[in-house]
């Protein structure tokens, strides 16, 4: 899942999905990663405190998705967005919280950045949205967009080989800085598997 402005680049997805079926998630594992963002100082009365930015793109497994549909848990929520009390929350709130009732919780992954324009923690050229995201919000729809998508498309297809399972492995919940520098600015992992 993603915005409209959020860029995707597709070889980092494909290598990050393959090494996750592959190598790393277990067939029965479910998964629900992003960049992260813990609320508890902002909604201690919500009854979830972690969930993924969908700015900066949600990976589901379809096994997740399929199992929220299977146990009614899927139609439950939207009554709750439609008639209920959550007719006022995000949709990255709707998600989490969705989710939280059958047991999935977020983890947080650096492949996936929701604020690239306040980053100065990766280098040039590529900052926030560096060389081994996934995907990066907000960028300007169109030739911007574009030009972003083609520089790393271009890079990855010569290095390709600096990928691997454990870049793509989810965040230990420990690890993961749900409230860099106080909002979640950057997707941190600490310890994470790739070194820009």
């Amino acid at each position: 899942l993603a915005d409209a402005n959020t860029a995707i680049f597709p070889l980092a997805l494909r290598a990050m999905m393959q090494y996750l079926d592959f190598q790393v998630l277990k067939p029965t594992d479910d998964l629900y990663m992003g960049h992260g963002f813990n609320l508890k100082n902002m909604g201690p009365e919500l009854p979830f405190q972690k969930f993924i930015m969908s700015g900066g793109g949600v990976l589901l497994r379809g096994l997740t998705l399929r199992r929220l549909a299977a146990t009614g848990v899927l139609e439950e929520c939207a009554e709750e967005v439609y008639n209920g009390t959550w007719c006022y929350h995000h949709l990255d709130w709707f998600i989490g919280e969705c989710l939280s009732k059958i047991g999935v919780y977020p983890q947080g992954h650096p492949a996936f950045q929701q604020h690239i324009g306040f980053c100065k923690e990766y280098p040039p050229p590529w900052h926030c949205c560096h060389e081994a995201a996934v995907a990066c919000h907000p960028v300007e729809e169109g030739l911007e967009m574009l030009n972003m998508i083609r520089m790393h498309t271009n890079y990855l297809a010569r290095n390709l080989h600096t990928l691997s399972a454990a870049w793509a492995t989810p965040c230990k919940d420990e690890n993961f800085e749900w409230m860099w520098r106080h909002w979640g600015v950057v997707s941190i992992c600490n310890g994470w598997g790739y070194k820009s």
